[in-house]
């Protein structure tokens, strides 16, 4: 009884680790420009990010009124969030008789229940410039499912 209760369990994880997107920086200019100006001196990433502040947003101002700002689409060594997420699953199949099995089904999506938080904004005229408001859609919040599957 101990063997068929303990035994036979088949596990399936599956791991997954992404490095974060580079963050995008964007400007509100009159006249048209759309990206911000880079301060001479400053860099824009930082040792420790925190959700409130994730990058330098010293690094960075509002271009005067019809010109370009110099700055790059994308900042290159500035990167969202990663990801860390562990999906389990572990199932059993548990025999009735001949022709007939009942299978047990566990799974967990997101089992550390590990946060990814969405990018910060990189509007410079935000007031929550450099700052994350929100998390990512993507892993969700940890979510665990049984079932029981009868086959015959």
């Amino acid at each position: 009884l101990k063997r068929a209760i303990i035994g036979g369990w088949q596990l399936n994880p599956i791991l997954t680790m992404e490095s974060g997107p580079p963050v995008a920086m964007s400007a509100s200019v009159v006249g048209g420009g759309n990206r911000p100006n880079v301060v001479a001196g400053q860099q824009p990433k930082i040792e420790n990010p925190t959700i409130d502040r994730w990058f330098n947003t010293a690094a960075f101002s509002v271009p005067a009124p019809y010109t370009l700002g110099n700055s790059s689409r994308t900042l290159a060594n500035v990167h969202s969030d990663s990801v860390f997420s562990i999906d389990l699953s572990m199932f059993k199949d548990f025999v009735i008789r001949e022709g007939m099995k009942v299978q047990f089904r566990a799974e967990a999506f997101n089992l550390t229940n590990t946060p990814t938080f969405a990018a910060p904004n990189g509007s410079v005229n935000s007031p929550t410039f450099g700052v994350v408001t929100a998390t990512a859609f993507s892993p969700k919040p940890r979510e665990l499912q049984l079932a029981l599957k009868f086959f015959f």
